[in-house]
Order: C-alpha cells, then sequence, then structure tokens
C-alpha cells in the first residue's frame, strides 16, 4: 500500500490557470438523487480513506458528533453539520438522500500525483486531499454555472459515474 508522501504535486484548485482549464476542458455532471450511508461519530476517530490502487486519499480526525458519510466504493468521508445540511436531505424515516446538484469534473490535467487543499480543512488546520495519475478534480456549480468554493478530488473516473450523469 501507497502511502502519502511530500512528491505529490501541490495543484491550486483556485488558480485562474486551473479556473481556465477546468472551464474549457471540463465536463458538466448532476448528481444522481440516491439514499447514502451516514452515521454520526459518537467519538473522535480516524477516517481513512483509500483509493482503488491501495494510495491513501485522506486520513482525517472526525471529532464527536461529525458525520461520517460511506461512498458507493466504500470510501468514506467527513462532513459537518452545515455540510451535511448543504448536500443531503434527512427523509421522514431518517435517511439521507442526496440533493440536486451539479459539478464540472477535469481527468487530472498534470499527469502526475497530486494533492490538494481539502474542502473541510481550514486555514488554521489545512487537510491535504491526494490523488493519482487518473484522479478526477471536481467543482461545484451554482444554480447559474458558476465556480463555487467546494473543490475536492473524487479517485477515480468510476467513482464520479456511481455518483454523477454525464450533462
Amino acid at each position: 500500500m501507497e502511502t502519502i508522501s511530500e512528491d505529490y504535486k501541490l495543484l491550486d484548485l483556485f488558480s485562474a490557470n486551473f479556473e481556465s482549464r477546468l472551464t474549457d476542458n471540463g465536463k458538466v455532471f448532476v448528481r444522481k438523487i440516491e439514499q447514502v450511508i451516514v452515521r454520526q461519530a459518537i467519538e473522535s476517530e480516524v477516517v481513512d480513506t483509500y483509493m482503488s490502487d491501495g494510495t491513501l486519499e485522506t486520513s482525517v480526525i472526525a471529532g464527536k458528533g461529525d458525520w461520517v458519510v460511506t461512498g458507493p466504493k466504500g470510501e468514506e468521508f467527513i462532513l459537518t453539520d452545515k455540510k451535511i445540511n448543504d448536500l443531503y436531505v434527512r427523509t421522514e424515516s431518517g435517511d439521507f438522500v442526496t440533493k440536486a446538484r451539479k459539478i464540472i469534473a477535469l481527468k487530472n490535467p498534470t499527469g502526475t500525483k497530486i494533492r490538494i487543499k481539502a474542502p473541510w480543512g481550514t486555514d488554521e488546520k489545512p487537510v491535504y486531499q491526494y490523488g493519482g495519475t487518473d484522479c478526477v478534480v471536481a467543482v461545484g456549480l451554482t444554480e447559474y454555472g458558476e465556480l463555487t468554493d467546494n473543490r475536492y478530488i473524487i479517485g477515480e473516473e468510476d467513482i464520479l459515474l456511481s455518483n454523477y450523469n454525464p450533462q
């Protein structure tokens, strides 16, 4: 299993160069509406997410009360109350389903392993997300098609397509 190292190229997802490349070459996808597996952390715990090739994508500490979401390929990620409410709807039965939303996605444009500042980190406590050469970089879109600050890595195209439909 590959471990996180500093040999991953830092990709600035907010640079004018990246945004231009994204808007020129990216494809728009619409989130599939489906139930997701969500649990609340009872106590602090480490949540590791691995890509299919065994690369550690993220390692984050969930605090008591944080939400841990399990994706369709078993990947786990941590969300705050605000983020869970931004991305999901809680049904009367207590389950969570995805909200309708769009992203623009681009296959890793560098040809190398990359790392980004993950949107779930803070300036005081940055968190990095790691991706391989075949990862996909995704950016949320507003209802008007403008880029949002929600910018992240999707481990591989299969994960993208299991969660989103091309528009």
